[in-house]
């Protein structure tokens, strides 16, 4: 079990140094400390280092990131928005596909590989993006629920 606002903050101090060399404004709001998951942490870590690494390369003069996180009774939505370039409507549905990319000297797999551990964590990654305006993707992973001293 991990603390995913922990977990969530390590990666978005990783990413603070890179955002000064690339004038890359970060913000990180979450409405509480602690947001018990259970996970394995060096994995989730590189879905967010993949989904940050991408919006950072999304090409926006004044590049913005925001990263959000907000529990519900039984899930954690994390959500990443940047206002880069965004993606062609008809190209968002194969992002995700092994060696489909929209990078010039991408591989199409980071995306790829993050979906596959979200799924592994019983959780959910949804990418949506409008061309011009920018990209957002959304993780969603079940919280741990305390057991009560009957269970």
């Amino acid at each position: 079990m991990k603390n995913i606002v922990s977990v969530v903050q390590d990666i978005v101090n990783v990413f603070r140094a890179e955002s000064l060399l690339r004038n890359v404004e970060i913000n990180y709001e979450h409405e509480s400390e602690y947001i018990p998951v259970t996970c394995n942490e060096q994995r989730i870590k590189q879905v967010f280092i993949n989904i940050m690494k991408n919006a950072f390369e999304a090409e926006a003069k004044e590049c913005k990131v925001s990263v959000n996180l907000v529990p519900d009774a039984s899930a954690v939505s994390v959500t990443l928005n940047d206002n880069g370039q965004g993606i062609d409507p008809t190209r968002v549905k194969s992002i995700g596909e092994p060696f489909y990319t929209t990078k010039e000297k991408g591989t199409g797999l980071g995306l790829m590989v993050s979906k596959k551990i979200i799924q592994d964590h019983a959780g959910m990654l949804v990418l949506s993006s409008e061309a011009g305006v920018g990209t957002t993707v959304t993780i969603t992973l079940p919280i741990v629920t305390p057991k009560t001293p009957s269970e």
